[in-house]
């Protein structure tokens, strides 16, 4: 699968309903960001206020593209 200027390879395909989150800047330079950074093998840390769409959107690019996503919630 080719997406913004990386291959990743398919993980399969997700058998399931999920709401299609509405696309806006912020989310594309967050799958940007996420993206280049599973290029090159790094993890990947989303910072920002709380109530802002950060998880959503990250399982939102792990359903597409059939990805194992783990989201660890350190807040207190």
């Amino acid at each position: 699968m080719k997406a913004m200027g990386s291959e990743h390879a398919w993980g399969g395909e997700y058998q399931g309903l999920w709401n299609l989150m509405i696309n806006t800047s912020d989310i594309r330079r967050a799958h940007i960001s996420i993206l280049s950074n599973i290029k090159y093998g790094n993890g990947v840390l989303l910072q920002g206020p709380s109530g802002t769409g950060k998880t959503e959107s990250l399982k939102e690019l792990g359903r597409c593209m059939a990805k194992y996503c783990v989201i660890f919630n350190c807040s207190s």
